[in-house]
Order: structure tokens, then C-alpha cells, then sequence
């Protein structure tokens, strides 16, 4: 999940510097009045919840705070960039929805793994991990 991470902030990145090309461009090279209705956009929404560790953690590779017991975690990103002209809109976007269930034991194994934390002599760890993933790329008028 860390390497997805990675390239959503690259395609925002990338996104973000052909957007600021563009405007330029569409600024000097078609200063006629009749592109006056044209515009460019591009937007990005993201919302997690966890219940096991802060936010933070997940994109600090698990420094921090002793994970806490909770079942549940998701997030729902979207990104997207677009044009419009004349009062129609092109837009195309990148969706990543992820649902997590698992338990304490789990985010215990990865938390000691991640800060080099021995683990405990003859105890026995019960992991569960279970992820649902939906991605999607499309565009829309």
C-alpha cells in the first residue's frame, strides 16, 4: 500500500504541473476573447478512519504510538483534472477505495516488526487480515 501511496502523489504532482503548463499556454498562446469561457481544474478528495493507530502512523511507516484494539479501517481517495469550454466539462479521475478488518494481534506484529521491537517469547499471535480493494479510472462529460 505504501508504493500506491506513492504514485497517487506523483499523479497529483504530475496532474498539478501540466495543469499550471496549460494555463500558461491557454494565457499566452490564445489570449482571443472567445477562450474566455474556457477553464482548467483539477481537485483531490481523500477521507480514512482507523481504529487501531493515528493516521500519521500509516504514512510514518508505523512510528509512534502503541497500537490500540479496533476491527475497522478505510479510506476513499479520488483524484482528478479537467477542462471545460463553453459550459461543457471534460474531467478525468483515479479512484482507490480500500476496507480493512483485522485484529489486535495483527497491527501488533507490524508495529513491533517496524520499530525493531523484540518479540515476546512463547506468545502466540492470532493475525487477521482481511482487505477489500476497488480502483478505478474513468472520465465523465
Amino acid at each position: 500500500m505504501s508504493l500506491r501511496i506513492k504514485q497517487i502523489k506523483y499523479w497529483v504532482v504530475g496532474s498539478c504541473l501540466l495543469l499550471l503548463g496549460s494555463t500558461v499556454a491557454a494565457k499566452t498562446v490564445l489570449p482571443h476573447p472567445a477562450y474566455n469561457g474556457t477553464k482548467l481544474f483539477m481537485g483531490a478528495t481523500s477521507f480514512t478512519y482507523t481504529e487501531n493507530m493515528p493516521i500519521d502512523a500509516f504514512l510514518n511507516d508505523f512510528k509512534g504510538d502503541y497500537p490500540v484494539d479496533g476491527k475497522y479501517a478505510f479510506t476513499h481517495n479520488q483524484a482528478f483534472v479537467g477542462f471545460g469550454y463553453s459550459g461543457i466539462e471534460f474531467e478525468v479521475f483515479s479512484r482507490m477505495d480500500y476496507f480493512f478488518r483485522t485484529n489486535y494481534d495483527t497491527f501488533q506484529i507490524i508495529y513491533m516488526d517496524k520499530n525493531k521491537i523484540d518479540f515476546p517469547i512463547n506468545q502466540v499471535f492470532d493475525a487477521y487480515l482481511h482487505v477489500q480493494q476497488v480502483e478505478g479510472d474513468g472520465g465523465c462529460v
